[in-house]
């Protein structure tokens, strides 16, 4: 038996400084909870959200081409498949996965709809 919770963590936060430059406050999760904040220019603040749509696009792209049984509009017809039963390994899943949108939903695989032997 376990107890399962969800727990939000803050990565980032965005607000407009008082002279109007907008700050970004970044908190390193990994090492003790840091934070760090940066003041951008509006300019500055266009090419970061290009660069950080420029990194989705790329991101999902090498995720469809590493994984493609994991994407099409976000997954294959039947739904996300886990990396276990993509590797052969059904016994391993325990008939979750984690979606490129970072929500959990049922394994598609096979050996998981009903009926499945």
């Amino acid at each position: 038996m376990s107890i399962e919770t969800e727990i939000v963590v803050t990565i980032a936060t965005v607000d407009v400084a008082d002279d109007y430059r907008i700050e970004v406050t970044v908190t390193d999760i990994d090492h003790w909870g840091l934070e760090s904040t940066v003041a951008l220019t509006w300019g500055q603040a266009e090419q970061l959200i290009g660069e950080l749509q420029r990194a989705l696009v790329d991101a999902e792209a090498a995720l469809r081409e590493d994984r493609p049984e994991s994407v099409s509009h976000g997954f294959d017809a039947d739904g996300p498949v886990h990396p276990e039963c993509v590797a052969g390994k059904c016994g391993n899943c325990d008939g979750q996965v984690l979606t490129v949108h970072d929500t959990w939903a049922p394994c598609g695989h096979p050996c998981h709809t009903a009926g499945a032997s």
